[in-house]
C-alpha cells in the first residue's frame, strides 16, 4: 500500500523493506556484549536478572530478541513497537513461539 495525498493506494507496489537482522543482533548482545558486561561488573547472569528495553522500532527489535531467546533475555521494556513494519512475521514469529513453549 502507498499513501498519495491522504489516500491510501492498495494496488501500489509495496516498497521494499530492509532485512531484519534481529537474529544477528541478539548474537552480538548474547555472545559479546553480555559476556563483557558479565566479566567487566558485578551481575547476577541469570535470565531471570536479564532485560532488553527499547521503543519503535528499538521496541520491535527487543520483542523479538526476548521471543528468540528467552533463555537470556526473560526481562523486557517494550515501548511502541513498530509493529506495522513487520506484521506478517510479528504474527507467524509469535504463533511459533507459543507453540514451542507447550
Amino acid at each position: 500500500m502507498l499513501r498519495r495525498g491522504g489516500v491510501i493506494d492498495a494496488k501500489a507496489k509495496r516498497k521494499k523493506r530492509s532485512k531484519g537482522l534481529a537474529r544477528k543482533y541478539g548474537h552480538f548482545l548474547m555472545d559479546e556484549l553480555k559476556p563483557y558486561i558479565d566479566r567487566k561488573y558485578r551481575t547476577n547472569p541469570g535470565a531471570e536478572f536479564t532485560g532488553l528495553g527499547g521503543s519503535s522500532l528499538g521496541g520491535l527489535v527487543t520483542f523479538a530478541i526476548g521471543i528468540l531467546y528467552p533463555q537470556v533475555f526473560s526481562r523486557l521494556m517494550v515501548m511502541s513497537p513498530s509493529i506495522w513494519w513487520i506484521i506478517s512475521q510479528f504474527i507467524n514469529l509469535s504463533i511459533r513461539s507459543s507453540r514451542s513453549r507447550r
